[in-house]
């Protein structure tokens, strides 16, 4: 069992099946080969073939939970979300204390939009397992969604305190915390964040505006925000996002050249226009008058 389940972690996919072909030949009920040939092909999205390993392993056990939620990821695989809800609900009904199957289940809810079964899927596997992190960061998300953005920040904060280092979670909590101006918090947050999630844009962005911006001087340091940035988006302004342009300019501020930084948020108002974003013509035009009076921008780090 251990030899099979080394190979189809290592992506030898033909040998496993192989493998359990040869155990099905012999027993052709032999339950666990079905559930592993039908992970097998879920693994390599061979839906078909999946569901019908799944139809014959359901035959034989009905009432398996295994096999009734990979009938219900097979059922989400392909958008049939009503027989997902129908298998997750007669596995919470065989296992009712496994949060896992009411975390999957509020997933689903919300897919479909049903946000209050959703919302209670959510807090009963909360409430099956304190710890549970995945279905604290679905509540928080589901809350901010819903503009519940108190809700959201609090679910976003129990779910960091309970061992969660998403991205998504290190930067929902680390901007609440400099909305709290626990700056100390937010940068070791963002630092950790960012050595975790080295891909992730939006963590290292904050990071550099917070070097750049915070309105306490002891956190701010402009080299390491222009590091930051720089590797973030590079030297090409033709190809750098319109977030890189304004935190070049709060950079380049905070470094008292606010030549550049007028340059950079006149580039900014330039392409907001073209893309007719009154919003975003109304910020930087803002951010535009403060550099022309020498001022920084320190309070808009919130």
């Amino acid at each position: 069992m251990l030899f099979r389940s080394v190979l189809m972690n290592m992506g030898e996919y033909d040998r496993a099946e192989g493998i359990l072909r040869g155990i099905l030949d012999r027993d052709p009920e032999a339950v666990p080969a079905m559930i592993r040939l039908a992970n097998l092909y879920m693994m390599q999205e061979k839906y078909e073939q999946a569901e019908s390993i799944v139809r014959d392993a359901l035959w034989l056990a009905n009432g398996n939970p295994t096999i009734l939620f990979m009938q219900a990821r097979l059922a989400i695989a392909r958008q049939d979300y009503p027989a997902a809800i129908d298998a997750l609900e007669r596995i919470a009904a065989i296992t009712p204390k496994d949060a896992n199957v009411f975390w999957e289940l509020g997933r689903v809810h919300q897919l479909v939009g049903e946000l209050d079964k959703a919302e209670k899927a959510y807090l009963h596997a909360v409430e099956l397992s304190p710890q549970h992190v995945a279905a604290m960061e679905a509540l928080a998300d589901l809350y901010l969604d819903q503009g519940s953005t108190e809700a959201a920040a609090a679910w976003y904060r129990r779910s960091f305190d309970a061992g969660s280092r998403s991205g998504r979670v290190c930067l929902h909590v680390a901007t609440e915390a400099l909305k709290q101006r626990n700056y100390e918090f937010a940068l070791a947050t963002l630092k950790q964040g960012v050595k975790d999630h080295p891909d992730n844009a939006d963590l290292a962005d904050t990071l550099a505006r917070m070097y750049a911006m915070c309105p306490d001087s002891a956190y701010r340091n402009w080299q390491e925000a222009m590091r930051i940035a720089k590797a973030l988006y590079g030297d090409d302004e033709n190809k750098m996002p319109d977030r890189g342009l304004n935190t070049l300019a709060a950079i380049h501020a905070e470094a008292e050249n606010l030549e550049e930084a007028v340059r950079l948020t006149k580039e900014g108002i330039r392409r907001a226009k073209e893309n007719h974003d009154a919003n975003a013509i109304r910020q930087l035009s803002e951010n535009l008058k403060h550099y022309q009076k020498g001022k920084r921008l320190y309070e808009s780090l919130f």
